[in-house]
């Protein structure tokens, strides 16, 4: 009788491993993994799925971090770096076995508002209480040394927007805070723009950025002012374009627009200096070292034969005379 029961007095098998909602109930012994909710671990999965031994996904390692991951890990090498509800960023390996821990962490003034980016091995942290924080992620690496930022940038209101980042500059935006041009390398500010409270795409010579209305702001990139406007309420999509100068727009009833600067028919790249991200030394794979060339043997000079003396040609035998035919005998 109702209620099921599983493993425990609260948990209830999934309706749907059930073949019939007529009694008795039978589990469904199909391809059918078993249901999330009925697990108490997510090591379990393996057990009570029906694949074979050999395709059954394996746990590598699990990491016990006793906090909230809000935001998805980025990769740096053999380090994985996460964002914690915490107002933390912490930084584990990618490689354990069974068990992970936590190698280093950052832990800010106030809690993060924004998605954390990166630009090669700088992390770019935006903080409720105004603060637009850089990090290195070689800093993580000694877990004896506390982590310190490099610099900050303070706005003075909350920066709810992912900072956007290319070779020269950081674009930081909030819906209360404006969107501010900073200088990457010295990380001081350039020009703000208040009215703009997001961005869409950077070009080289102009800067497609959004205001709290839906309108479509074009600004100058040296000094941030409005150059034309454009009504984009009707598409609802805007996609961020972190890539290139290409301005991508999509509306619900499935339209998708791309705009750009006429002269600009090729797509301009806004991230061509940013430094490679070190690859994982565990997976690099090493080519084999080239055999030493032998240096080829010196050919053996054989001694030259000294040339034979020409022989004189014998002189040529005269013919000799034919003998005439003796007479026939008589019969």
């Amino acid at each position: 009788r109702p209620p099921f029961t599983f493993f425990s007095k609260d948990a209830t098998p999934s309706v749907g491993m059930l073949s019939t909602l007529r009694k008795p109930y039978t589990m469904d012994t199909g391809n059918r993994s078993a249901s999330l909710q009925m697990l108490h671990n997510l090591s379990h999965l393996a057990e009570y799925s029906d694949v074979n031994s050999d395709d059954k996904p394996r746990i590598l390692w699990e990491l016990q971090g006793n906090r909230r991951v809000i935001e998805t890990p980025m990769m740096y090498g053999q380090f994985l770096v996460l964002i914690g509800a915490d107002h933390s960023v912490f930084v584990c390996e990618k490689h354990a076995d069974k068990v992970n821990k936590i190698r280093h962490e950052y832990l800010s003034d106030s809690k993060l508002s924004a998605p954390i980016s990166q630009y090669g091995p700088d992390l770019y942290v935006a903080a409720t209480d105004g603060n637009v924080i850089w990090v290195k992620i070689e800093s993580f690496r000694n877990a004896d040394v506390p982590v310190k930022h490099l610099k900050r940038y303070l706005s003075g209101m909350p920066i709810d927007r992912k900072p956007i980042t290319t070779d020269d500059s950081v674009y930081v935006a909030g819906s209360q805070a404006g969107l501010a041009r900073l200088d990457r390398k010295k990380f001081e500010r350039l020009w703000l723009n208040p009215e703009a409270d997001r961005v869409y795409s950077v070009g080289p010579n102009v800067i497609y950025a959004g205001d709290r209305r839906g309108n479509l702001l074009i600004l100058d990139k040296a000094r941030g002012l409005k150059l034309s406007t454009l009504d984009i309420r009707s598409f609802t999509l805007p996609f961020v374009n972190e890539e290139d100068d290409r301005l991508f727009l999509a509306a619900h009833n499935g339209l998708i627009v791309c705009l750009h600067e006429r002269s600009l028919r090729k797509p301009e790249l806004v991230r061509k200096n940013e430094p490679k991200r070190i690859a994982d030394p565990k997976i690099i794979k090493k080519d084999p070292e080239p055999e030493p060339k032998k240096e080829p043997e010196p050919k053996k000079e054989e001694p030259k034969k000294e040339p034979e003396p020409k022989t004189e040609p014998e002189p040529k035998k005269e013919p000799e005379p034919k003998k005439d035919p003796e007479p026939k005998k008589a019969p």
